[in-house]
């Protein structure tokens, strides 16, 4: 388990393929960061690391509890594969640049209000995308099951933004 400090982030760098998992707790934030350019290297799985059968084994570790920080999630140069439940902590707010983020478990994803998107694609398996603020810059594609609504303002700016045929629009 590991205590993010408000007003912190934890910046874990990128490089090449990798899995992660940690309980990570606190008021803090989260960037995952590559170490270049290259999304299609630089690939991190968000997993389960803990599996058991028997409950009383998982009440006694916690790496199989939910990540709930509270700080933003930064992603960037980077591939993000999601199959921890809320992979990307509680404060609903995602910044990406230059990343790939494909949710492989439902509920992976968690509850994002607030997306800031440049050069990014987010997939969603099971998961609608309801949110109160969106930005997108250069080229972005959403890939969402079921429906991707903004309840607020949505600004393209100097680019495009590419909704996939199985989701509705609002």
């Amino acid at each position: 388990e590991l205590d993010i400090y408000a007003g912190e982030t934890l910046e874990l760098g990128v490089s090449g393929a990798q899995n992660w998992g940690a309980h990570l707790t606190g008021e803090g934030g989260v960037a995952y960061v590559g170490d270049s350019d290259n999304k299609a290297e630089n690939v991190v799985t968000i997993k389960q690391l803990f599996e058991s059968n028997k409950t009383d084994d998982q009440e006694l570790d916690c790496l199989h509890l939910a990540n709930d920080y509270a700080g933003a999630t930064t992603v960037k140069n980077v591939t993000l594969n999601l199959e921890r439940e809320t992979s990307l902590g509680a404060s609903g707010i995602l910044t990406a640049d230059n990343a790939n983020i494909v949710e492989v478990k439902g509920g992976a994803l968690g509850t994002i209000d607030t997306i800031d998107f440049t050069n990014t694609e987010l997939t969603t398996k099971d998961t609608s995308l309801v949110v109160t603020g969106a930005t997108f810059k250069g080229t972005n594609v959403l890939n969402v099951t079921g429906i991707f609504e903004v309840d607020g303002a949505a600004e393209i700016s100097k680019g495009s933004l590419t909704i996939s045929e199985k989701s509705d629009t609002t």
